[in-house]
């Protein structure tokens, strides 16, 4: 008994306990859809308190963390439901988010790891009013989404790295319209990325890639695997290139139509800066990829082709602001449902976001986000925005 408790003293003796708690804020103005009363810019309402803590004892951390939402879509009008059967006015969402955090580090040792996240709730996929096209017409939808993803990474030599890893998500509508808008999806990923150190400016990374998703529901699969090489070099301190050229595969299969297997050259560039100028940081990433892709919504593999930028100024750790956007575009035919005809898709995405931090206690922020979905062809162009403002209120303490 005396050596049991010996041991556990032992084990216990250094753990060192951290926790979180917080309580974000939010007021919105977005993009009035089909779902809401009025026809220009609805606003909705937020509240999330999130709860984190962390275990760390003897090379190994445990981190998990919980955080619902509870929204309020238009709170300023009385709900009221429609000639379509569709509520409409206020009404209320529930969202959970849930990630747990395993791995056990060692100098000069493997370090296993282990990644889980869970999300149930509602999602609002509808679009601005005038939208026509069934492809578009999607509304809100109830859905459930886990995924886990584990790995090891092995210290091979002081220059020289590898990190394997597999994963696997389920995700589904949680009722009969959800389903069929957000179709039940298994999907299995691989990957594999060995880093070489080959001098004090330039770095060599080989990866492979692979993963596969089945749509019961639809009867079809997509998958897509890549191989892929990308040279680091840093070409003054603050400034780095990397490079990277691709070879990979999409392969699908429909219920209606034979199996589609399509070869995908691509690559990609990246121009990365950072400077520190006294109390102000600049950062400023600038890219473009080609690569396959598997889009979850549209149920569908193919290549893609993407332009993106990046831009952060920090001032004292406190003030920052940040904007970052992109444009990408399918270089693969794509085909949305079962039967349907193939299609060419066009996105835009930006944001940019300015806040003050207030550390340990409190942060505000601001952020705009406007995105825009095309079908090349199609006379319907979907175009999102959101304008928000929060508050997040935080308290943070060691054992």
């Amino acid at each position: 008994m005396v050596a049991l408790a010996a041991a556990l003293a032992l084990l216990t003796g250094d753990v060192r306990l951290e926790g979180r708690a917080s309580a974000q804020l939010e007021t919105r103005a977005r993009t009035s859809t089909g779902n809401d009363v009025t026809d220009t810019a609805a606003g909705d309402a937020e509240v999330t308190p999130t709860l984190s803590g962390s275990l760390e004892n003897l090379g190994g951390r445990i981190a998990a963390l919980y955080s619902p939402t509870f929204r309020v879509r238009e709170p300023y009008f009385d709900p009221r439901l429609g000639d379509d059967g569709v509520l409409r006015g206020r009404r209320t969402e529930f969202n959970h988010r849930q990630t747990l955090e395993l791995e056990w580090r060692r100098e000069g040792r493997p370090r296993p790891y282990l990644l889980e996240t869970f999300y149930n709730g509602r999602t609002d996929l509808a679009v601005q009013r005038g939208t026509t096209a069934p492809a578009f017409t999607l509304g809100q939808i109830s859905e459930a989404t886990i995924d886990v993803n584990g790995g090891v990474q092995w210290p091979l030599s002081r220059l020289l790295s590898l990190d394997t890893s597999a994963g696997f998500n389920y995700s589904t509508g949680l009722d009969a319209r959800s389903i069929n808008v957000l179709p039940t999806q298994r999907a299995w990923r691989t990957r594999a990325r060995l880093d070489a150190t080959l001098t004090a400016l330039d770095t060599l990374i080989a990866q492979l890639d692979g993963q596969h998703s089945a749509f019961p529901g639809l009867q079809a699969t997509a998958s897509a695997a890549s191989g892929a090489v990308r040279w680091r070099h840093q070409l003054v301190r603050p400034t780095a290139l990397e490079l990277g050229a691709l070879m990979g595969l999409v392969y699908g299969t429909w219920v209606d139509q034979p199996a589609v297997l399509s070869p995908t050259p691509g690559g990609d560039v990246q121009l990365l800066n950072r400077f520190e100028l006294g109390a102000n940081v600049l950062m400023f990433d600038l890219g473009v990829r080609v690569a396959p892709y598997i889009d979850r919504y549209v149920a569908a593999a193919f290549s893609r082709g993407e332009a993106f930028a990046n831009l952060g100024w920090l001032f004292r750790e406190r003030w920052n602001v940040a904007a970052r956007g992109g444009i990408a575009r399918s270089l693969t035919p794509v085909r949305l449902r079962a039967g349907d005809q193939n299609q060419e898709i066009f996105t835009t995405f930006a944001e940019l976001r300015a806040g003050y931090v207030a550390p340990r206690y409190w942060r505000v922020d601001l952020s705009g986000i406007n995105s825009t979905f095309v079908l090349i062809g199609n006379q319907n162009v979907v175009n999102n925005w959101i304008v928000s403002l929060s508050l997040t209120l935080q308290a943070e303490g060691q054992l």
